[in-house]
């Protein structure tokens, strides 16, 4: 019994121990790489240099943070290599992110296909285009923009509007 406890502790020693020494370390070396990085980022007046090009974005703050989230992962990689659950960590991950992804999608797709065939429907009738005047009771103004999924509305107050096609579906519903 004595050998199977020290068996177990000198496991969670090694394995456990030397992956939260390594973790410890290794974020450790990914804040120094990150502030070497922005050192050399600084030094070399790349947001001068992308100003000149047009670009307005802080580059040099975007990569030191591309740079620290790559080094950061790249510790935490090692860290489930060594502990042996790297390729399962690996596998649910990508697993959940594509299931995400496909949420995000067909959540998207549910509210962009009714406003594409309902759009589709008002410009074959020729009921929406540049320039005409909407009055409906709550919306009043003048097309702006048409676009596929919406139009642009430009109101009587001077107001900007987005609106979906499926809010103007109701509306000249409730007119008839």
């Amino acid at each position: 019994m004595y050998t199977l406890v020290q068996t177990v502790l000198a496991w969670i020693v090694e394995t456990i121990g030397v992956a939260l020494i390594a973790l410890f370390f290794g974020f450790i070396l990914a804040n120094t790489a990150t502030h070497v990085v922005r050192r050399i980022l600084m030094h070399a007046e790349i947001n001068r240099l992308f100003h000149r090009t047009g670009v307005t974005a802080n580059a040099e703050q975007v990569i030191t943070k591309i740079v620290q989230i790559a080094a950061y992962a790249l510790v935490c990689m090692l860290v489930l290599w060594h502990l042996g659950i790297l390729w399962h960590t690996l596998v649910i991950t990508l697993s959940m992110l594509i299931v995400f992804c496909a949420a995000e999608i067909i959540i998207n797709l549910v509210d962009i296909i009714p406003n594409l065939f309902v759009g589709f429907f008002l410009r074959r009738k020729h009921l929406i285009h540049h320039g005409k005047a909407i009055n409906f009771p709550k919306l009043k103004g003048v097309i702006r923009n048409v676009y596929p999924t919406e139009l642009i509305l430009s109101t009587t107050t001077g107001d900007i509007l987005s609106v979906p096609y499926v809010y103007l579906r109701r509306v000249l519903k409730r007119r008839s």
